[in-house]
């Protein structure tokens, strides 16, 4: 089966366990990367809305 042609994510076979996206209530497997100075709290946000896993950069935090 083609993944592109999937309907669902349990009839893909590159991603055969949901788990996590039903645990995080996510409806597509994006993961956002935090890194510092590249992203902001719009990214995360903008990530986060899209159904996504958004990532908050706090590596260089001062606070």
């Amino acid at each position: 089966m083609n993944p592109r042609q999937s309907t669902s994510l349990q009839e893909c076979p590159r991603w055969p366990d949901s788990r996590l996206l039903d645990l995080l209530s996510l409806t597509v497997p994006i993961i956002q990367a935090p890194m510092a100075g590249a992203n902001d709290a719009a990214m995360a946000a903008a990530v986060s809305e899209a159904c996504g896993l958004g990532s908050l950069p706090c590596a260089i935090s001062t606070r």
